[in-house]
């Protein structure tokens, strides 16, 4: 697919679906600096396409809930739905604050307030991952 990017596929692996293009790349290498193997998608299809085609599920997903086509909101209502992904977890990265609402539906295991700070990003993502999902040099 046009829209995914793949580096570092022997490191754990993040999946990025965010659709403004210099946010989401701006994800990727840093992530990538962090030595992660990381795709990104620019919205909720191509990010399920990636899923249901992808060789091993990613260990995290970082989610934009506000792009155009199907958003996060549907993206995550429909990976829960598929046995498949359903436990990948899942952290919400958008603009929006978050709500007892969304915090339900979603079910994120962070929640990420868009400007993104890079030492909170980081830490997430290591508070995730840690310590069996991160492959050591």
């Amino acid at each position: 697919m046009h829209n995914l990017l793949m580096k570092n596929p022997q490191r754990a692996h993040i999946l990025i679906v965010e659709d403004d293009l210099d946010t989401r790349e701006s994800m990727i290498d840093l992530l990538q600096q962090e030595g992660y193997s990381v795709t990104g998608a620019a919205d909720g299809g191509s990010a399920l396409a990636y899923l249901r085609s992808c060789p091993r599920s990613p260990n995290l997903i970082l989610l934009d809930l506000h792009m155009p086509g199907m958003d996060g909101f549907d993206f995550r209502r429909t990976q829960l739905s598929d046995p498949k992904h359903a436990a990948v977890p899942v952290a919400i990265v958008s603009a929006s604050p978050p709500t007892p609402p969304n915090m339900q539906a979603l079910r994120p295991v962070a929640y990420i307030v868009k400007p993104v700070n890079v030492r909170s990003l980081r830490s997430h993502i290591r508070g995730v991952l840690r310590p069996t999902n991160r492959e050591a040099d």
